[in-house]
This record gives C-alpha cells, sequence and structure tokens, in this order.
C-alpha cells in the first residue's frame, strides 16, 4: 500500500478494495464500526458499499448526539403543523422545523466529534452534492420568495397561493429524505472516547470486521 496520502490510488488488491492513504484510527467487531476522534477509513465508499478505482476523498465530521436530540425537529414541525389556524398549519410546520435544526445545530456542538477522512465513489460524490444544493435552493426560496408570495395572496392574487404549501413540503421531503432514509454517517454512542458510527453500508463492516482491531494504532 502506497504510503503517499497525494498519490492517485493504485489498481485494487486481492481483496477489491483499491490501494490508498493507510487508515488508521478505526475499530470494527460485531457487526459496529467505531473510529477515533481523527480518523481515515479504508477506501470503500461508506455510503454505496462500492470501491471503484476512482474515488474521492472526503473530511466528514460526525458528531455525537444523544437520541433526544434527533427527534427534536421533527417533534417541533409536528407540533407547528398543529397550532394556529389550520390555514397556517404548512408555515408553523416549517418555522417548527427550522427552529428544531437551530436548536439542534446549537445544543449539538457542546458534544464531542469525530473527523473522518472517508472516500466516496464518483456516483456517490455528485449525487449529495446535488441534493444538498437542491436542499439549500429550496431553503432560501422558502426564506426569500414565500413571504413574497404570502402578501401577493394577500392582495388577491389566490391563485399564487399553492406555491407556498408547495415549496414548504418540497424542502421538508427533502430533509426528511437526507435524515431518515439516505445513508449518512452519525453518531448515538460513545464509548472509550470511541464513536460508534451508524448508517454505513453493510459491505463496509463486511469488510472491516475480520480485523476486528483498531486500525493502525
Amino acid at each position: 500500500m502506497s504510503l503517499n496520502p497525494y498519490a492517485a490510488p493504485a489498481a485494487a488488491d486481492p481483496g477489491g478494495v483499491p490501494d490508498g492513504p493507510r487508515s488508521h484510527g478505526w475499530y470494527a467487531k460485531d457487526g459496529r464500526l467505531w473510529v477515533e476522534a481523527v480518523a481515515t477509513l479504508p477506501m470503500i465508499d461508506p455510503y454505496s458499499g462500492e470501491s471503484p478505482e476512482r474515488m474521492r476523498m472526503n473530511l466528514v465530521v460526525v458528531r455525537y448526539r444523544p437520541p433526544w436530540l434527533w427527534i427534536l425537529p421533527l417533534g417541533l414541525a409536528i407540533a407547528g403543523a398543529w397550532a394556529g389556524a389550520p390555514s397556517d398549519r404548512i408555515g408553523n410546520s416549517i418555522a417548527g422545523c427550522l427552529i428544531g435544526l437551530a436548536l439542534r445545530m446549537l445544543v449539538g456542538m457542546v458534544f464531542p466529534r469525530a473527523r473522518a477522512q472517508v472516500f466516496f465513489s464518483l456516483p456517490t460524490h455528485r449525487w449529495r452534492r446535488q441534493l444538498g444544493a437542491a436542499t439549500t435552493l429550496l431553503f432560501l426560496l422558502n426564506l426569500l420568495v414565500g413571504p413574497a408570495i404570502e402578501i401577493a395572496r394577500m392582495n388577491g392574487m389566490q391563485f399564487v397561493g399553492w406555491v407556498v404549501p408547495f415549496l414548504g413540503w418540497a424542502w421538508l421531503s427533502l430533509l426528511a429524505y437526507m435524515f431518515l432514509i439516505q445513508r449518512r454517517m452519525t453518531c448515538r454512542r460513545m464509548r472509550d472516547g470511541l464513536f460508534e458510527i451508524r448508517r454505513v453500508h453493510p459491505r463496509i463492516l463486511e469488510a472491516l470486521a475480520p480485523e476486528s482491531i483498531r486500525s493502525q494504532m
């Protein structure tokens, strides 16, 4: 294996994992992946389980968050949907979700984090960038266009009234997909200074589990 972290990945080894920067700071056992505060994972896409010869290295910051902190945005979104008049449920739900996300971000900053260098296949890298751009765009549209459309509707332009609910539900749907369905590295448990990483592809656990020792430590 090449020790030069800037070298291009070489051909795949017999185990099917491309050669690349030396991995360290991880521990896999019993179907669980543990990482230190600073780690580099082997060249296996944690989201697709693929190991193509061309991959992109990315820094992924995974912050420990207790389970109750994960459901805070959803809980406030549901509470907001049932607060106030029925016609205001969409706006209240979006406001509740935004408040919940802001609180989760602020409160979560007090918890420890792990910084892991991981490798994405090119399709994974492109998809996640496109999804992030779409989510940001919808957020900005809700923030900037939404109030203007509401003002227009209040001034008699009722035909644009569908735009605000559509933008709101589209943004909430993307958030739900990103946080609840899409694979993403998360941590809800720590032990002995190690972070238990969840929601990774089973193949990365299968590839690392046979070693069952902390890599390069």
